[in-house]
């Protein structure tokens, strides 16, 4: 395997108490499995990870939360890995895309994306 993509982003979360929610896409027809946690404790393990509730803005600002994801390439038309982490709830919608190329057929990737919660200015 491949050293792990990782990608570290700021996240601004207000003092409501309206939910944060989380959803991790393996794309261009692979598979993966993820891992979120907020700070030591698991909120989102799962093949996929869907309008995971992680907790309220109010209750968020100051954390990290780190989501592992391995992503398998078992598509016959591309090694091309795409894991797209987006977040809603917060004072905007975040979405980024980490991609990789397995190195061969069925082949894994690893990604890790750090967010860490910001008080909104």
């Amino acid at each position: 395997m491949q050293k792990p993509i990782i990608a570290i982003a700021k996240y601004a979360v207000s003092d409501l108490d309206s939910p944060v929610l989380l959803s991790v896409t393996v794309g261009n027809g692979q598979i993966g499995a993820s891992l979120a946690k907020l700070q030591d404790t698991v909120v989102g393990p799962g093949p996929e990870i869907s309008n995971c509730r992680i907790g309220t803005n109010k209750e968020l600002h100051g954390k990290t939360l780190v989501i592992r994801t391995t992503a398998t390439d078992v598509s016959p038309h591309t090694n091309d890995l795409i894991v797209t982490y987006a977040l809603t709830g917060g004072s905007s919608t975040f979405e980024q895309s980490l991609v990789a190329t397995a190195e061969g057929e069925y082949d894994s990737g690893s990604f890790k994306m750090t967010i860490d919660f910001v008080k909104a200015s």
